[in-house]
């Protein structure tokens, strides 16, 4: 059996989170298609974290990030390293 899809919405993940799944994402054998991390708590800085995993990733084509706090400091680092993946995997993305 094989993860394909990952929901964790409202489990209270923090910034800190962001590295960990990006380790998940980056890992060459995952064929994770959907993340949903929704209702956290991620923020600028975890989803700045998260993306890093993101921009290796070739198999994750739905990411979930509404509800997230992303706050205005770190909004943008967050949404251009985003909009990098993006721009590159043609990901549908739901916020």
């Amino acid at each position: 059996m094989t993860l394909k899809q990952l929901h964790l919405q409202f489990c209270g993940l923090t910034q800190n989170a962001g590295v960990h799944l990006s380790d998940l994402l980056a890992n060459s054998k995952s064929i994770l298609e959907v993340l949903n991390v929704s209702g956290n708590k991620l923020g600028g800085l975890g989803l700045k974290d998260l993306c890093k995993g993101l921009m290796v990733n070739t198999k994750c084509t739905t990411l979930g990030l509404a509800d997230n706090v992303i706050d205005q400091v770190n909004q943008f680092n967050a949404i251009y390293s985003l909009d990098m993946f993006i721009f590159d995997n043609f990901m549908v993305l739901y916020l």
